[in-house]
């Protein structure tokens, strides 16, 4: 009669191989080279392929636990959807469980076919019927010292196979864990969707850009995006989704989510990314940029250089590096890593009768800093003058805008 290997994957499977690593006496070896009558050649052959087991553990488990210190931290994940994350897990320890599926053949009886069968027999599993499984064994009377070396080697071999499975199974079970975990922490799962949103927005600024430029573009509403819509518990569907859609699909949800809700604020979709959480500082900003030349008088008064060099080609002025430089950081640009989507936004913005500085006219005052915080700080006190009155007409908290600096 055959066997089966096949492993049902599950978390319950993971434990279960925990119990049978926890479970093993050198008696089970003693009964399996018995029962298979096993000589010492047999006996070297499985050490060996024991050995080169172990070393396949030790590698996997290397790669499983780089797995588990970024898994959990990932809102959306591939494959979820053909996969649960215990079969995902098992995919990525192929060779662990292949050589454990070897080893415990190898010490289940041979069971000879009955006479007359018609081989339509329901195949034995290896993980329930090998002596090292739970099968039942009779102990060998004069222990290991009775054994030549070569089965003292293998028990010797077998042993450290367990200790290595078990680590790998513990580990298979914490990631499970700490993902079921979160599913049952709303503000847990709430800051990894929301990590996860900021960091796939900035990543798709090309995407956005491209959206900008074809304002007519339409998509289908993804299932993830219409469930948000939806929510009556927008916590609640957030932690429902953790770990249930790809990262395709999520990053479709977060690009088409960031611009439409800028929409509602009348904002254009780079505003959407440059400040997604804070649309009263996008139209902040929209004004400042729109209204620069109302700035040039006030800041002259209080000592402060507004106009940069001459283009004699076109007869104007340059905005002074700095200049931008200090609304960047007013706008809560500086150190996101968004600073040359700023210089484009502000360039495309600026209607004036000032040049822009250009990128290295920018990145050079960023860079040596050309201001003081006190320059700054009258900076910032004129620009608050500027937008008083706009604050009033939209009804603009003064206090959103500090948040974001």
């Amino acid at each position: 009669m055959k066997y089966t290997s096949v492993l049902d994957a599950s978390e319950q499977s993971f434990q279960n191989l925990i119990n049978d690593a926890e479970d093993f006496e050198n008696d089970k070896i003693f009964a399996s080279i018995r029962s298979r009558d096993y000589d010492e050649s047999d006996i070297n052959l499985i050490n060996a392929e024991v050995r080169i087991s172990i070393a396949k553990i030790d590698k996997e488990y290397i790669s499983l636990e780089k797995f588990s210190k970024e898994f959990n931290k990932l809102y959306a994940t591939d494959h979820n959807q053909c996969y649960d994350t215990a079969l995902k897990l098992c995919r990525k320890l192929r060779s662990t469980l292949a050589g454990t599926k070897k080893l415990f053949r190898k010490m289940c009886p041979i069971i000879r076919k009955k006479a007359g069968g018609n081989g339509t027999e329901k195949k034995l599993s290896v993980f329930d019927h090998s002596y090292l499984t739970g099968l039942t064994f009779s102990r060998d009377m004069f222990g290991l010292e009775s054994y030549p070396d070569c089965v003292k080697d293998l028990c010797c071999s077998v042993s450290l196979f367990f200790c290595k499975l078990t680590g790998v199974m513990a580990l298979c079970r914490e990631i499970i864990a700490k993902e079921n975990y979160i599913r049952c922490h709303p503000d847990l799962c709430y800051k990894i969707y929301k990590d996860n949103y900021d960091n796939v927005a900035k990543k798709s600024r090309d995407t956005i850009k491209f959206i900008e430029n074809n304002s007519g573009i339409t998509y289908q509403m993804n299932s993830l995006k219409e469930r948000m819509d939806k929510a009556k518990s927008l916590q609640q569907v957030i932690c429902d989704c953790f770990h249930t859609y790809n990262e395709s699909q999520f990053q479709n949800f977060v690009i088409f989510d960031t611009i439409a809700k800028g929409k509602k604020d009348n904002l254009s979709p780079i505003e959407s990314l440059l400040w997604p959480n804070n649309h009263d500082l996008a139209k902040q900003v929209r004004f400042v940029i729109t209204h620069l030349d109302d700035l040039i008088e006030p800041c002259k008064l209080v000592g402060l250089k507004v106009l940069g060099r001459t283009d004699k080609k076109e007869g104007k002025h340059h905005i002074y590096g700095p200049i931008i430089v200090m609304i960047m950081e007013w706008a809560g640009i500086t150190g996101t890593g968004k600073e040359a989507k700023f210089n484009r936004y502000f360039n495309e913005t600026y209607r004036g009768n000032l040049l822009p500085p250009g990128n290295s006219g920018t990145n050079g005052a960023k860079n040596n800093k050309k201001y003081t915080t006190e320059e700054y700080n009258l900076f910032v006190s004129e620009v608050s003058k500027l937008t008083k009155n706009m604050n009033k007409a939209m009804n603009i908290s003064i206090s959103s805008i500090a948040c974001a600096n």
